[in-house]
C-alpha cells in the first residue's frame, strides 16, 4: 500500500514539473505574483496569484498561448510576454530603458489593458 502511494505520488510530481518546464520571469508586485513559464509543449503560461496568496497554492489566473517580443538593443533591450483573456491582455516585462524612473530593486512591469487601453500597472520588485 505505501509502496504504491509513493510512486503515485512521484508520478504526480513529474507530471507537475514536466508541465511547467522553464520559468521565464517572476513579477512580484504590490499585489499580485505573476509568473511566465513555457510548458513541456513550448507554449508560453501566465499564472497569477492576488496577495497574500502564495505561489504554491492554485493560481487566481492562468493563460496559456501568450507570446514573447524582445526589443530594445544592448542595456535597454528588454523581454515582453503577451496574454489575452476577452478583451483583457496582460503584459509582463523585463525591465529596459524607460521615460520614468523606476523603484530601486525594480526588474520589470505587469501592466492590464481592457479593449486596448492601459487600465493598471505595477512594477515588479525582487
Amino acid at each position: 500500500m505505501f509502496k504504491r502511494f509513493l510512486v503515485v505520488s512521484l508520478l504526480s510530481c513529474l507530471c507537475y514539473v514536466n508541465a511547467f518546464a522553464e520559468e521565464r520571469f517572476i513579477c512580484d508586485a504590490v499585489k499580485h505574483t505573476a509568473i511566465v513559464s513555457t510548458t513541456s509543449s513550448g507554449e508560453y503560461l501566465y499564472r497569477a496569484w492576488n496577495k497574500p496568496k502564495h505561489v504554491t497554492q492554485k493560481p487566481d489566473m492562468e493563460i496559456t498561448g501568450g507570446t514573447e517580443t524582445v526589443e530594445g538593443t544592448g542595456p535597454c533591450r528588454y523581454a515582453a510576454w503577451s496574454f489575452a483573456k476577452g478583451n483583457v491582455q496582460y503584459v509582463v516585462s523585463t525591465l529596459g530603458c524607460t521615460e520614468e524612473m523606476p523603484p530601486e530593486g525594480t526588474t520589470g512591469s505587469l501592466a492590464v489593458y481592457i479593449d486596448g487601453e492601459l487600465r493598471k500597472s505595477w512594477w515588479c520588485m525582487n
